[in-house]
């Protein structure tokens, strides 16, 4: 009965913790997008310096970020939200590209 209880509990601490974490990446993601948005002086430093020049390209940068997130956010389309929020990680590794099963079962070329 105390196993039952135990794994019970261990699996309720780690659900919260699950959505602690990914709202916390949720709220940073929708606070950089917020300021990319309004074009604030710092991240037009900041990002002329890592070559993004221009407020227009920060702006598009700041929208598809803020979409990015929402898509996140829902549960539903959460994968694909993951996958642009990381620019397509899962296209380097055969074991992240079996996760979507609309890629890992295509025929290999020969």
């Amino acid at each position: 009965m105390s196993d039952r209880l135990l794994s019970s509990t261990s699996h309720n601490v780690a659900y919260w913790l699950g959505w602690g974490l990914s709202g916390l990446a949720i709220a940073f993601c929708v606070m950089d997008a917020i300021m990319k948005l309004l074009a604030l002086p710092f991240v037009l430093e900041a990002s002329d310096r890592i070559g993004f020049h221009g407020e227009t390209v920060i702006r598009e940068l700041g929208v598809i970020l803020l979409t990015s997130t929402f898509l996140y956010a829902v549960p539903p389309t959460a994968m694909l939200g993951a996958v642009l929020l990381t620019g397509g990680l899962y296209l380097r590794d055969p074991r992240l590209r079996a996760i979507f099963p609309w890629r890992g079962s295509q025929a290999q070329p020969s």
